[in-house]
């Protein structure tokens, strides 16, 4: 898998959320998504879907909220060592985390903890599973931010990132291999960090119709989609789980491999077709605050 320059990021390893009740998410997680349980103790519920050791933690917390995001890099020491010579000088510090040989932490310009991981385990939680349908792999996240252009130019000047598209000043897509997208900014300001969602991928459109049916046989309601996202080419449907943490399920994002002849584009919010090719666009609480999308699903 190619690396990003310098630091060696990889991918996306997980997401890890913060519930009041990680038991009743987990529970949900498994039935609507397909995630089977690693480990569990009294605070914390490690969830995978492929051969890596885990892709959602789930923290017991009084909060509803982000409580980290997890990239994978091939050396750990080298990364540190990139952040710490970078133009921010990026400090980061050794941290346990289980289901990884080493990890580190830093903060962004925002406050969002990143932990940078080396060495996945290789779980065997699905060998004891039932179910046969589950999702390849965690494809990307979106965090809310007040300042994307800050936000881009940390991730980029510092972790390596590239920047793919964005949507207006509303959305920007960063991409760590070649995959459209493993991070998303969204303009929207919050008190705490605060996820917009995050996806799910399957390997095909069959895939993605089989979830679409799964999900309605559970009696769980999709709240935007199937449609088809313009900058990213990839199918969508959205729902929520039962913290009101939405969830993306996708199918065919847009690969991009040519580093030196990809152009960014700016897609206008202003044109329903950004959103959703396929035509209806979103619920006006999953644009809040992003103003001109809301203004032409009006139209």
């Amino acid at each position: 898998m190619p690396a990003c320059p310098d630091t060696g990021l990889l991918r996306l390893a997980h997401v890890a959320l913060r519930s009041p009740d990680p038991e009743r998410l987990a529970v949900y997680y498994e039935r609507n998504v397909g995630l089977a349980r690693v480990v569990a103790d009294d605070d914390v519920i490690r969830m995978t879907t492929d051969q890596h050791s885990h892709c959602l933690e789930l923290h017991r917390d009084d909060s509803v909220s982000l409580d980290h995001i997890a990239f994978e890099v091939r050396d750990l020491d080298t990364a540190a060592a990139v952040l710490a010579d970078g133009p921010a000088g990026v400090t980061v510090s050794h941290v346990e985390s289980p289901g990884y040989g080493a990890a580190a932490v830093l903060t962004d310009p925002e406050d969002n903890a990143v932990r940078l991981v080396q060495g996945p385990e290789i779980s065997a939680a699905l060998a004891s599973g039932s179910r046969v349908f589950r999702p390849g792999k965690l494809g990307h996240v979106g965090v809310r931010g007040a300042d994307l252009h800050g936000l881009v130019d940390f991730y980029t000047a510092n972790l390596g990132f590239r920047l793919s598209d964005w949507i207006g000043e509303q959305v920007v897509f960063l991409r760590c291999n070649p995959d459209h997208h493993a991070l998303v900014f969204v303009a929207e300001a919050s008190d705490v960090p605060s996820m917009h969602h995050m996806a799910y991928e399957v390997a095909s459109f069959e895939g993605f119709s089989t979830q679409a049916d799964m999900l309605a046989a559970n009696g769980v309601s999709v709240a935007w989609g199937p449609g088809r996202h313009a900058p990213s080419r990839n199918y969508f449907m959205y729902f929520d789980d039962d913290d009101g943490n939405r969830i993306e399920w996708m199918a065919g994002v847009r690969l991009i491999y040519d580093e030196e002849g990809h152009v960014p584009q700016v897609f206008d919010p202003a044109v329903p077709t950004t959103w959703n090719v396929w035509g209806p666009l979103p619920p006006p609480e999953f644009l809040r605050g992003l103003g001109p999308a809301e203004r032409a699903a009006d139209h």
